[in-house]
């Protein structure tokens, strides 16, 4: 799948993806009050969205057939396949930091309970000790710090 929706089809997918499903017309209330548009650009981009096979607006309700993270994730999918596709060891590198990153980015909002039942399950998928060593608050808020990651 190599979607590929503008940024106003996002806006109002974006919007769909929370309200949906939804009688066409109350559609239109909602985005006129969070996205500022008149009906018939609301309508005008719903079209495309259905054409896109993102949505169907069937008997005038409107209802999600592509999930919002479903297109993330191809999205992002589709952009790591073409960044990386002749450099797989900076992929794979890449993929240990962004979970080196989200281990530490959890134990700073949840606390290190996190961080130790992160490594248990590590150590039983993985078999034998996997030591990450995310013991200390100040070391998760060192962490975030250096990447500019507000609180």
């Amino acid at each position: 799948m190599n979607l590929k929706l503008t940024e106003a089809e996002e806006r109002l997918a974006t919007l769909l993806w929370r309200v949906a499903p939804l009688p066409s017309p109350e559609l239109v209330k909602i985005a006129e009050c969070e996205i500022g548009w008149s009906k018939s650009t609301i309508y005008t981009i719903l079209k495309k969205l259905c054409d896109k096979g993102v949505v169907e607006n069937k008997n005038a309700h409107v209802s999600v057939l592509i999930s919002g993270l479903k297109y993330r994730t191809q999205t992002t999918l589709d952009f790591l396949e073409k960044t990386y596709r002749d450099h797989p060891k900076e992929l794979a590198a890449m993929i240990c930091d962004l979970y080196t990153f989200a281990i530490d980015l959890a134990m700073h909002e949840f606390g290190e309970e996190y961080a130790i039942r992160e490594r248990k399950m590590n150590e039983w998928l993985y078999g034998g000790s996997f030591d990450v060593s995310y013991s200390q608050q100040a070391d998760a808020d060192e962490f975030l710090i250096g990447r500019n990651i507000e609180e």
